[in-house]
């Protein structure tokens, strides 16, 4: 797993591995606990690359947030997994 973090902000990667989303999910529930904050998974989107969509439904129903699609933006900044067009800075 890596992870991307910017003040609130995390982005977290993942292999397509339903062990080890189920994992880290327990361990996001352990920071929870621990730390006393609350994830908000109602703001959490999941963005996959490559991954067939039955899998996508089940990654989601593990980490209870909804699916998300490309492009995205990221502290203002337009993100895709391949090129971007024009179109995706305005």
């Amino acid at each position: 797993m890596l992870s991307l973090q910017y003040a609130d902000d995390t982005v977290l990667f993942l292999e397509n591995d339903l062990e080890k989303a189920n994992n880290l999910q327990w361990l996001l529930i352990c920071y929870e606990k621990m730390t006393g904050m609350k994830i908000n998974y109602d703001k959490s989107d999941m963005l996959t690359i490559g991954v067939e969509e039955d899998r996508i439904n089940e990654l989601a129903k593990i980490f209870c947030c909804k699916k998300g699609d490309f492009p995205i933006k990221y502290l203002g900044v337009p993100l895709h997994f391949t090129k971007l067009r024009k179109e995706d800075f305005d």
